[in-house]
């Protein structure tokens, strides 16, 4: 019996990724025990090699290199977090989520959006823990290491603003993931993982001939922690101005909108959280710092979630209140907003002019 695990297809040459194979009467890795005797994790493995297949033959031939990248990257990592032995994840439930996992992503590395091709791109990166570190990882019944995954779409278009598109959007994924640590040399490093566990992804929205949007969400987990910490920000983006959206794309200049937004968001606030903030969510810190911080939220770009229904306020952990009374999105609807629109902002999903 010989399977197509991928675990020796990519740790072969580039030339041989495609034919390699294995035959089960030598299999010697528990990785490969454990799929040569589960029918299911056999099937997995097929699935997923296929869909590895399929993906290299669509994607264009200049990335090719990327996609083997993130594949070796793949099976690094169930080599290290698909162990046997972890009370707390038997080998074959890993094997058999980490396949699942990995099929799904590769039968998504390209997609079409709003009538654009896009690739989806990814880095991994794997860092031993601490000596230190690593006996704490024993006793939790946890693998050992550090783990780093990111994943951005760029659009299969040379036009100046899609390449502008693709620059800004990579560019953002990256400083996120990295906390900030990112320079300006472009560049994804190792170092960042320090310790944590971080998993960004990036989801595309609105695809139109003026406005793109995303949203970039990571998750971080240092190695000890109760529990993970996430952040995001909405990328919405002026194709053809190659530029961030600006309020003032959106709104009418000195027409109030600040504080229309503010307003709402404050009245909302107080309906989600007076009741788990003694009586007044505003009382929460120093005196006044709770309004200034909900200003600051609504009047930025990046807290918007833009669709046809309006204008959707997103709160990060602790923007406002406690991690686990983080309140749900705030939608202003676009009717809501008529009086203070700039008429020249063109309100997605709408006739054109």
């Amino acid at each position: 019996m010989k399977r197509s695990l991928a675990i020796l297809l990519l740790a072969s040459s580039t030339a041989a990724a495609h034919a390699a194979s294995f035959d089960c009467a030598k299999a010697h890795t528990p990785q490969e025990k454990a799929i040569c005797a589960s029918p299911e994790l056999s099937k997995a493995d097929d699935g997923m090699a296929a869909a590895y297949k399929a993906a290299l033959a669509a994607a264009p031939s200049e990335f090719h290199e990327r996609i083997r990248d993130s594949q070796r990257a793949w099976v690094r990592r169930i080599t290290l977090n698909c162990r046997p032995g972890n009370p707390n994840r038997p080998l074959d439930a890993c094997l058999h989520d980490a396949y699942k996992a990995r099929t799904d992503a590769l039968e998504h590395t390209l997609d079409s959006v709003g009538g654009v091709k896009f690739i989806r791109l990814s880095v991994s990166f794997t860092v031993p823990d601490s000596p230190e570190d690593a006996e704490a990882d024993k006793e939790r019944g946890v693998s050992p290491v550090a783990t780093f995954d990111a994943s951005w779409p760029q659009a299969l278009s040379n036009s100046p603003e899609w390449l502008a598109w693709n620059s800004a959007i990579e560019d953002t994924a990256r400083d996120l993931a990295s906390q900030g640590k990112a320079g300006s040399d472009r560049k994804w490093e190792p170092e960042w993982v320090d310790g944590m566990d971080t998993d960004l992804e990036t989801t595309l929205g609105l695809v139109t001939p003026r406005l793109v949007t995303a949203i970039v969400s990571n998750e971080w987990y240092g190695h000890g922690a109760a529990h993970p910490n996430t952040d995001s920000l909405k990328f919405n983006w002026m194709l053809k101005e190659k530029r961030a959206l600006r309020a003032e794309d959106v709104f009418r200049a000195g027409s109030g909108w600040q504080q229309i937004l503010y307003d709402r968001t404050d009245k909302y606030l107080h309906s989600a959280l007076d009741q788990d903030s003694d009586g007044d969510y505003q009382k929460l810190g120093e005196p006044g710092a709770m309004a200034e911080t909900v200003r600051k939220i609504v009047e930025d770009p990046q807290s918007w979630t833009i669709d046809a229904k309006g204008i959707t306020i997103v709160f990060e952990q602790y923007a406002v209140t406690c991690r686990a009374c983080t309140p749900e999105p705030f939608t202003l609807t676009w009717d809501s907003l008529k009086s203070v629109l700039n008429p020249e902002f063109e309100i997605p999903g709408s006739p054109n002019p």
